[in-house]
């Protein structure tokens, strides 16, 4: 397989080049580095690095599958970020995408979405058949992403499984993200000694998927699609268990936690929780790291 990875060089595109290539597939990163990083691209995947987003030299380019994993316009938290400055958003999160697609149903080449669980809006047991709520300009950008595809499969044939990720987590996982950025903020406190810092009332719930697992998800939905067993497909990539923002403290902690300043809560779901029955079903696809395991494996290692 050849697989052009659009945001390759970020936190989910790192882990999935590495195990594209561990796997034997040929990697092109094509990134802009605006929240990505030139480090997390591996060092036999070729790659692209541009400046103004604009993507028409992929037309050139030879490939079985794209992944497109961008979220752009450099924001910490790209939900707030959407709400401050959608017309912007709007114009790099779909404009950007519809360059690659249009491209991409040109040349036949099946495309991996990266969507996002935000779609739903605030639930338990988000299932791909629920009616969707799109609580942020973010959310409704990626639901417009989908319906493209939807709609690209049916004028041009062109086979897509759209991913709706819930809040990912793991080795390398950004600072500066919305809740995976807690894990992180959680676990260098926990290191320094210091008080934790509050959002809201810490009662908001996700569900929490290992970055390892969301790649396998994406590499079982490309061979699926070259098979020719998906034509136009949506799944949720999630465990099914979700954590408040007190029990993850709790967990690294190992003890009740600590609080010291305290941020409003964002505007945002209060609750998500994955229904995973289809992607299971479909694509033999399960978790395998749970958000605990992972946090008591590095508490332990931070244990004198």
């Amino acid at each position: 397989m050849r697989a052009i990875l659009f945001g390759g060089a970020g936190f989910i595109g790192s882990h999935l080049s590495e195990a594209l290539i561990r796997q034997g597939h040929k990697v092109l990163v094509v990134d802009n580095l605006t929240s990505g990083k030139e480090s997390n691209i591996p060092a036999s995947a070729e790659r692209l690095l541009y400046d103004a987003g604009d993507v028409r030299y992929c037309k050139d380019f030879d490939a079985d599958v794209i992944f497109y994993l961008v979220t752009k316009a450099g924001q910490p938290s790209v939900v707030q970020g959407s709400i401050e400055e959608p017309e912007r958003f709007n114009d790099e999160n779909v404009g950007g995408f519809l360059r690659v697609l249009t491209i991409a149903a040109r040349k036949k080449i099946p495309v991996v979405f990266s969507s996002s669980s935000a779609v739903y809006g605030s639930g338990t047991k988000m299932s791909e058949y629920n009616e969707l709520h799109c609580m942020s300009p973010y959310a409704l950008q990626k639901l417009m992403c989908e319906q493209y595809l939807k709609l690209f499969y049916e004028l041009h044939g062109l086979r897509s499984v759209s991913l709706r990720y819930f809040n990912v987590f793991g080795e390398g996982q950004p600072s500066g993200g919305a809740y995976a950025s807690v894990i992180g903020k959680f676990l260098e406190s926990a290191k320094r000694g210091m008080p934790f810092v509050s959002i809201g009332n810490n009662d908001q719930r996700r569900d929490f998927v290992y970055v390892g697992d969301v790649a396998r998800a994406n590499i079982k939905s490309a061979e699926m699609l070259l098979a020719g067993q998906i034509g136009c497909d949506v799944f949720n990539v999630g465990t099914g268990t979700n954590y408040s923002v007190a029990e993850i403290a709790d967990i690294v902690t190992g003890n009740k936690t600590e609080w010291g300043e305290k941020l409003p809560a964002r505007i945002e779901p209060m609750e998500t929780l994955a229904d995973n029955s289809k992607i299971k079903q479909f694509l033999g696809w399960e978790p395998t790291i749970s958000l605990r395991d992972w946090l008591e494996k590095i508490r332990d290692s931070m244990a004198p």
